[in-house]
């Protein structure tokens, strides 16, 4: 079973991005984080994906072993809903003013 989930797992082949610094390629991991996180439009993302993609391109990884890995992450969530809704409970995020007038409607209690 465990043979199945590829994800994380070193796929040795000669490729730029295989014989670079393990430094570089540590820290080009985490800029791509960050900057997932810190963009907010459409074109970032597109920006963000073609990225991705060259770098898959790079690396001589075949795609299917690849999306075979990501079969741990749908295991963990089959449902794919990450965002809370109404049926959940939660509803939806509050904005700032409704969180300071709930603040205000309450009553002062020490």
């Amino acid at each position: 079973m465990f043979k199945d989930i590829t994800l994380g797992q070193y796929y040795q082949t000669d490729s730029l991005l295989h014989r670079l610094d393990p430094r570089v390629k540590i820290v080009g991991t985490l800029v791509y984080i960050i900057s997932l996180f810190v963009v907010n439009s459409f074109i970032g993302y597109a920006v963000c994906a073609v990225f991705l993609i060259a770098m898959i391109k790079l690396s001589n990884v075949p795609v299917g072993y690849i999306v075979r890995g990501m079969k741990a992450i749908l295991i963990v969530d089959p449902d794919n809903d990450a965002q809370p809704s109404e049926a959940d409970g939660i509803g939806e995020n509050p904005t700032l003013e409704e969180k300071d007038a709930a603040k205000e409607a309450r009553p002062n209690s020490v």
